[in-house]
């Protein structure tokens, strides 16, 4: 039992810590976009673009919080 905790732990640390960098150089790559000598965008469009973003953080951060639901009882 123990051990399968552990394999389960370090299969999480490997995949989280390998995702969340994926994240931070997208988000890296995603500011390069501000250059306004190469692109042209409007304020509203930068908006929406960071509020989906803002949206889905929110969605998968609430995924990891755990509610634990009444049991039954008569």
């Amino acid at each position: 039992m123990r051990k399968k905790y552990f394999d389960k732990r370090k299969r999480f640390l490997e995949l989280a810590e390998n995702r969340t960098n994926k994240v931070i150089r997208s988000i890296h790559r995603l500011s390069n976009c501000s250059n306004k000598y190469l692109y042209k965008y409007k304020k509203g469009e930068v908006e929406r673009m960071f509020k989906v973003i803002g949206e889905e953080i929110i969605k998968a951060k609430n995924s990891f919080i755990v509610v634990r639901k009444p049991e039954f009882k008569i």
